[in-house]
């Protein structure tokens, strides 16, 4: 008698989750900026320090703005023209629209892209602008915590952000960014914008600290 052993049908491959390799500290940033209360406010009043230099700007809605700096001798000065808040130093975009920007990540990345496309900006230089002005939306840009939150979730998902710590990524270029995962709020980062509404980085590679809330007071 002769029995044919058959081998045995083999067990079906288990399936293996993804490995989520987004920085956790800007998804948890996403998470607090998304459950955040809209702010409000007369002036949004923006504070950008390194070392020992502070510049302030309050700013409101209609762009009249108010500057505070070591020339000022400790008094906000009225700026002679309206400045009207700006991302990326787009004159196009308001106030009313930063208020409607898409609330979804890759949304938010193509609406930044065509923007910069639009103004002629080089293919080969608007990955960087449009990171840098993800960078703005959570950090010096009054936007509201939807597109806050879809701003860290496309940062987080940008090539070449690594997370450092528990409180800060490295970006793209060696530059950081620093912030609080339990309120979604920005405590640093090595670019800021600068009195042009434009980025701007520090020669030394320092990083600022940053922060920015809407206020109705307007100091003296």
């Amino acid at each position: 008698i002769v029995v044919a052993t058959l081998p045995a049908t083999p067990a079906p491959p288990q399936a293996v989750a993804p490995v989520d390799t987004r920085p956790a500290v800007l998804l948890a940033a996403a998470t607090a900026a998304e459950h955040a209360q809209v702010g409000t406010g007369r002036y949004w009043h923006s504070t950008t320090k390194v070392g020992k230099e502070t510049w302030e700007y309050w700013t409101t809605t209609d762009g009249q703005e108010w500057y505070r700096g070591e020339h000022t001798h400790g008094k906000a000065e009225r700026m002679p023209r309206a400045r009207p808040i700006r991302i990326n130093g787009d004159d196009d975009v308001t106030l009313s629209t930063i208020l409607t920007l898409p609330p979804d990540p890759a949304a938010l990345r193509t609406w930044l892209t065509d923007g910069l496309t639009r103004h002629g900006v080089p293919a080969n230089q608007r990955d960087t602008m449009v990171l840098q002005s993800l960078i703005d939306l959570v950090s010096v840009v009054p936007s509201p915590p939807a597109v806050r939150a879809a701003a860290f979730r496309a940062i987080a998902a940008y090539p070449g952000v690594h997370e450092l710590d528990s409180r800060s990524v490295r970006l793209p270029g060696g530059g950081k960014l620093v912030v609080d995962p339990a309120t979604g709020q920005v405590d640093g980062s090595s670019v800021f914008l600068g009195p042009d509404g434009k980025p701007t980085a520090n020669a030394n590679g320092d990083t600022y600290a940053v922060s920015a809330e809407w206020t109705d007071d307007l100091p003296k």
